[in-house]
């Protein structure tokens, strides 16, 4: 049974891998790989986090560890607190999935998220029949007052600024308004109630038409989408245009560029990003990379190449001379001290990037067959031909859900739209 999937583990609540026998055992063995004697552990606000969590402390306790439970905690908060604290850490979180779906992410003592290699170890280390833990039981500090360490790192001067935060409802509902707040900046904020049900119910970076609405009728300058554990951002400009991560990658990267900041003027993004991203920096010299879906796959590739912007087009941002993780909030701060810096209003920055029309389908699956071996492999490749020198399709399963994506891009949108429908069409004929 493979446990890991493209970011962490994730799963049903009480059913394999996240029962409280596996998650102790999936604790134990991350810490008989990483031999770190302190582990940070935290969680965002879905319902299942509590139990997930003492499973997890149970698992490190009995290996005689010494657990700084940090309550709820976004993960990103808790990657800067693993290297502040020469910790590693986990955290209990589905990050942008529904409240009935939660998970485990895990970092290294640097902040960083594990290698496929440190994955592969654990997962050897939780088959194996070798029996874990220690004769000694570690003990538990609850630490949430070492919070005020990231709220010092992420002080900033926004005055002038009219904020609208949307925190999802989930682990950033409490430090994302403190944070704005602190900058001076008129700060508006929504979804901070949770309810350990409704974290990203039609809210935060995956539903942020609600947040539209409030920057429209509050004339604010931007608005802020967090998702639940606080590592993605989606941002709402003044007249109500959304900035998905290739916006906000683009407008970082011109704006490190004129600094002479960009390192080896290069950017990473996976291969989701739209083809408008390179064609809109070409024209300031500034080069794309692509590399596989996942925000510690770009990173990876971004430490090989020594560069020092990459993300998602969901709203990953990793400016790794700040964090080697996605931190919507730090991310959105960025942006804002552009506008600030430029004097410009977030619509402005956002029109030196142009994109071009994308479909993207997502197809329930039942099993994840080998795409190469179903009917759809035919098809894909007569689109990719088709679209040659103008276009692309893109078709990969989800490292998180059971769900076949299938992302169409071209310059007709008729054309594209047409593509998905009928790759999508055969997908659900041969998995559904």
């Amino acid at each position: 049974m493979r446990l890991f999937g493209t970011d962490g583990i994730r799963g049903i609540p009480g059913k394999s891998p996240l029962t409280e026998k596996e998650v102790c055992r999936i604790a134990q063995a991350f810490i008989s790989h990483i031999g770190k004697e302190k582990t940070i552990l935290c969680t965002d606000t879905r319902s299942s986090g509590k139990a997930i969590s003492e499973a997890v402390q149970e698992g490190l306790v009995s290996s005689g560890i010494e657990v700084y439970n940090m309550g709820i905690l976004s993960t990103p908060a808790a990657s800067y607190l693993s290297k502040k604290l020469d910790s590693a850490a986990i955290v209990v979180s589905a990050s942008h999935n529904p409240a009935q779906e939660n998970g485990l992410k895990f970092f290294a003592p640097d902040g960083k998220k594990l290698s496929e290699h440190d994955e592969e170890m654990i997962e050897e280390i939780f088959h194996s029949k070798k029996e874990l833990g220690s004769k000694i039981r570690g003990k538990v500090r609850y630490l949430k007052s070492a919070v005020s360490h990231y709220l010092e790192f992420t002080r900033c001067d926004l005055k002038g600024l009219k904020i609208a935060l949307d925190c999802a409802n989930g682990a950033a509902y409490d430090i994302g308004p403190e944070i704005f707040l602190m900058s001076g900046a008129e700060t508006i904020v929504t979804n901070n109630k949770p309810d350990g049900k409704n974290i990203n119910m039609k809210c935060g970076s995956e539903h942020s038409e609600g947040l539209r609405e409030i920057v429209l009728k509050q004339k604010a300058d931007i608005g802020i989408a967090l998702d639940g554990d606080g590592d993605r951002v989606v941002l709402i400009d003044e007249t109500g245009g959304t900035l998905d991560g290739d916006k906000i990658i683009g407008i970082a990267a011109i704006s490190l560029a004129r600094k002479g900041l960009l390192k080896k003027n290069k950017i990473v993004v996976t291969h989701y990003s739209n083809y408008g991203l390179d064609k809109s920096l070409a024209k300031y010299g500034i080069g794309v990379v692509r590399t596989d879906v996942g925000d510690r796959t770009v990173a990876h590739e971004m430490d090989l190449l020594g560069v020092n912007l990459g993300g998602e087009m969901s709203g990953h941002v990793i400016l790794n001379e700040i964090l080697p993780t996605g931190d919507g909030i730090i991310t959105a701060i960025q942006i804002m001290q552009i506008m600030l810096e430029d004097g410009k209003k977030l619509s402005d920055l956002a029109c030196q990037i142009e994109k071009l029309p994308q479909k993207t389908i997502n197809v329930p699956v039942r099993e994840k067959r080998p795409i190469d071996k179903l009917g759809i492999a035919k098809s894909i490749e007569v689109a990719a031909k088709l679209l040659e020198g103008k276009g692309r399709v893109y078709v990969r399963y989800s490292g998180t859900q059971n769900v076949l994506r299938i992302m169409v891009e071209g310059e007709s949108e008729k054309q594209i739209n047409r593509i998905a429908l009928e790759i999508a069409k055969e997908a659900e004929k041969e998995l559904k």
